[in-house]
């Protein structure tokens, strides 16, 4: 809300409209990769826009004891918070083959 205002404020309401408002838009025509969660590769998750190295290794690590049941499980990994899962949700599914609550032996 202090954003808005302060936009406001600054005359800046069509660039905060433009920043925050507006979803994001794939570049001239490609079509954004769609990625699971549960059989990802390490390569394949860095291509998403705020996954580096660290995190695609958490969400290996993650999904090896406890299979993703829904995007939003990505919450319970350090440094993953709301505004990133709402930013790639369009770009992530969790298969539903096989036993979601998977639990790997010890």
């Amino acid at each position: 809300m202090t954003a808005i205002v302060l936009a406001l404020s600054l005359g800046l309401a069509s660039v905060f409209a433009t920043a925050v408002l507006r979803p994001p838009v794939a570049d001239s025509g490609e079509t954004a990769t769609v990625v699971d969660l549960n059989t990802a590769a390490v390569a394949e998750l860095l291509v998403l826009p705020g996954i580096g190295g660290y995190r695609a290794a958490a969400i290996v690590a993650r999904r090896r004891r406890l299979r993703f049941r829904r995007v939003a499980d990505l919450l319970e990994l350090p440094g993953v918070g709301p505004h990133l899962v709402l930013r790639l949700r369009s770009r992530l599914r969790v298969s539903s083959s096989g036993i979601t609550m998977e639990r790997l032996p010890e």
